[in-house]
């Protein structure tokens, strides 16, 4: 009996990380070429973002050209697509403290 409960426990656990890998992810994206404007990157990524139900632009640096945007795993590959050669998209990184 110990083993079958066991085995239970261990199947409930390994289906959280399954909940884990459909989460949104965090990506920079950024144009290659630094003279693009904010404006520009923006139109381009919103346009791709449409590709991917559920993304979502988190913010924009005027200054850096950089925007963070938030994509769910499954649509991560159409959204890098829609976006080419041209622009930079990379894991975000998480700040712990």
């Amino acid at each position: 009996m110990l083993e079958c409960g066991a085995e239970a426990q261990i199947g409930a656990a390994s289906s959280e990380p399954e909940k884990a890998l459909d989460a949104p992810k965090q990506f920079m994206v950024a144009p290659r070429n630094a003279a693009v404007p904010i404006e520009t990157t923006l139109d381009a990524v919103k346009r791709a973002l449409q590709q991917a139900p559920g993304s979502r632009v988190l913010s924009s640096d005027q200054k850096t050209g950089i925007v963070v945007v938030e994509v769910p795993e499954a649509g991560v590959d159409q959204v890098r697509n829609a976006l080419g050669s041209g622009f930079m998209f990379d894991p975000n990184a998480e700040l712990r403290f």
